[in-house]
């Protein structure tokens, strides 16, 4: 889907702008030098932003000249805490020893949300985190995070469940925390920008892998088969070697403590409900 270019005009300082965006345990203060792409940011990410104590910074400024870019595959290097970021629309460094970032974006939302997952992911990946391209929804407290490839069922299935709480339905982050694994909502979607969810957040009770089907059961995996089958579902750069381990490190220890299933799911939501309340 072709980005929205924002008008983009001449700045001074004291247009530039900061706010604090929370997700997933991270307060990230975002600081933005072109007003028309902070009123966009604001409008989108308003629900997750917060009135906290930040424990990252990222900067970007806005590029002029290079809008339009056909999109291409990522680029990271990183050596020691520092990470090299090159993409069609976004590009800069990121550093986790500093706890802070700067990125030359082009002048979109689109660039903006970019930023915003890409820096997510490594700070997880760091902290024993995974962003993982599911849905999720809060049932009595404890959230069923289910996994697909696109159109295979997230939304379905999220929307299927209304005796629970969407989390998210489109990318949510995993990560463990001093009480067990958590899972959080995020503001990304990949349909464009009317970002719905909140930062609304549950213990993991369980992860699943949907298969469209005709009627619905689930069977158990192993942690290790979990694991292999949910790489192509999580969000990082299979190219660089230490965002991959740190991220498949991650992976391989939340499906250990969280049990993974494989789903396959018809459209009777009563026999979704009846099998995920099987789930110990």
């Amino acid at each position: 889907m072709a980005q929205q270019t924002l008008q983009h005009r001449p700045h001074n300082k004291e247009e530039t702008k900061q706010w604090v965006i929370s997700m997933a345990g991270f307060n990230l203060a975002v600081t933005v030098d072109d007003p028309a792409v902070v009123l966009e940011a604001h409008r989108i990410y308003s629900s997750f932003t917060a009135e906290a104590e930040p424990d990252f910074a990222i900067e970007m400024n806005v590029r002029t000249g290079r809008d339009g870019q056909k999109a291409r595959p990522m680029k990271t290097v990183s050596t020691g805490g520092v990470w090299q970021i090159d993409s069609y629309n976004f590009s800069g460094e990121l550093d986790t020893s500093s706890a802070s970032a700067r990125f030359s974006i082009e002048p979109n939302w689109g660039a903006f949300d970019s930023v915003l997952r890409v820096t997510l992911s490594i700070l997880l990946a760091q902290e024993g985190g995974v962003l993982v391209h599911a849905s999720s929804v809060s049932r009595e407290g404890k959230a069923f995070v289910f996994a697909a490839r696109p159109e295979g069922g997230k939304s379905t299935v999220a929307g299927m469940l209304n005796d629970g709480v969407v989390i998210g339905d489109e990318l949510v982050a995993i990560r463990r925390g001093p009480n067990g694994v958590i899972v959080y909502g995020t503001p990304f979607w990949n349909g464009g920008p009317t970002v719905s969810d909140t930062p609304a957040q549950a213990p993991a009770q369980a992860i699943f892998l949907l298969t469209k089907a005709d009627q619905t059961s689930a069977r158990r995996l192993e942690p290790a088969q979990m694991t292999a089958k949910l790489i192509p579902h999580i969000f990082f750069d299979p190219d660089n070697l230490k965002t991959s381990r740190a991220t498949i490190d991650a992976l391989a220890d939340i499906t250990q403590t969280v049990p993974g299933y494989q789903l396959r799911f018809g459209l009777d939501a009563d026999a979704l409900r009846r099998c995920l309340d099987e789930i110990d």
